[in-house]
């Protein structure tokens, strides 16, 4: 058993409370393999706790598995003090709002804290966005760190230090995807007990999920957690397939799930691999949480239509892409040619000048077999 399976074995050993595992001897190297896999791909409270569960940890090794657990519990704590605050200052003030992401898919797994996020998502509507932003100013002492036009939320953080990202939707930057995404609203309801908590229904739930999850997959990776989140929710939810399957036919994104289906089967159903869940797993073992830069650069190469189109479009970002970084650019579009001397000068301000020649680098030299690869890997699980 190589490292992997042992990772998606102690994995499945704790969000599955029927499944065992045949208990090996794990050597020293074993273990820092397994640390740094789970690491990458921020899970390491989960291998963390199940090898606590095993017992099968040398001494010196409790002390760094409960340093793991001890921190990811302290954060998750943290988080949902802020969430409960943030919530509660909705509530009184009137203003409806829909918890998304972590905050919502938490309460699936095992223990909650074991479901890390970097910052609090939830969904408000557009109209309401200035109100809210206000009111986490004056009555909870938030920052707002960035604001700027932005296409889809907006950015602030908590005097404790959380991140916390108002949406104002669900965009993703493609229109086939962000037309089903705006039916949002229309498939929520008010939580029970609650004036203007919203919750989506189990399938919109699950189709976020799915969509959310292509797009760091066509960003080079999308880690292992999403594929956790969709098996507890499939698990835990009294959802129906077929609506599932008209949101993400209609988005397009049904073809990726059920290969996303079929690698979840192998990772926590027991069932064998086949050629493409395999190359899915490599992929997605390879990337971590958001990927390496390596397949970002395949990937980007291949939308670009060439090694010289891609190399062009680094240098001069275009358009549909500039105005995310610079969204003054959605209703002033004429400035198009400032802000990219603006993003030159930034980079140069930010130090990055020599990361982004390492990136042009790579560009020109990436290996042909892996652009062939990972196009044909896009191509088939339909992205």
């Amino acid at each position: 058993m190589n490292i992997s399976e042992t990772f998606f074995a102690l994995l499945h050993m704790k969000i599955c409370p029927n499944a065992t595992w045949d208990n090996r001897h794990l050597t020293e190297d074993d273990l820092k393999q397994l640390y740094s896999l789970a690491k990458a791909h921020d899970l390491s409270q989960f291998i963390a706790s199940a090898l606590n569960d095993i017992g099968i940890l040398p001494e010196g090794d409790q002390s760094k598995l409960q340093n793991t657990m001890i921190r990811t519990m302290w954060r998750f704590e943290k988080m949902n003090y802020e969430l409960e605050r943030i919530c509660r200052v909705l509530e009184e003030n009137k203003i409806d709002y829909m918890p998304l992401k972590g905050a919502v898919i938490r309460q699936y797994y095992p223990e909650p804290w074991m479901r890390t996020s970097c910052d609090i998502d939830i969904l408000v509507h557009e109209k309401d966005l200035e109100l809210m932003s206000g009111l986490l100013v004056r009555e909870l002492n938030y920052v707002l760190d960035r604001e700027d036009g932005a296409l889809r939320h907006i950015w602030m953080h908590a005097p404790n230090g959380i991140n916390f990202e108002p949406h104002f939707n669900l965009h993703e930057n493609s229109d086939k995807l962000d037309l089903v995404l705006d039916e949002v609203w229309a498939n929520s309801s008010l939580k029970e007990g609650c004036g203007h908590h919203y919750v989506q229904s189990p399938e919109f739930l699950m189709f976020h999920v799915i969509v959310h999850m292509s797009g760091h997959f066509l960003h080079g990776g999308c880690g292992i957690k999403p594929f956790i989140d969709l098996y507890l929710l499939e698990q835990s939810l009294d959802y129906d397939n077929e609506r599932l399957m008209d949101f993400c036919t209609r988005a397009g994104v049904w073809q990726f799930y059920k290969c996303v289906r079929q690698v979840i089967d192998v990772w926590f159903n027991g069932l064998p691999h086949t050629d493409i869940t395999r190359r899915i797993e490599n992929y997605i073992l390879a990337g971590g949480v958001y990927g390496t830069t390596s397949n970002v650069v395949a990937i980007e190469q291949k939308k670009a239509g060439g090694k010289s189109l891609h190399l062009l479009k680094r240098i001069f970002m275009p358009y549909n892409s500039l105005k995310i970084k610079y969204p003054i650019l959605v209703k002033h579009s004429y400035l198009t040619p400032i802000y990219e001397v603006v993003r030159w000068i930034q980079m140069l301000r930010k130090k990055k000048l020599g990361q982004y020649t390492q990136e042009l680098d790579m560009i020109r030299n990436l290996d042909e077999t892996k652009l062939l690869e990972i196009c044909q890997l896009l191509d088939d699980v339909g992205l």
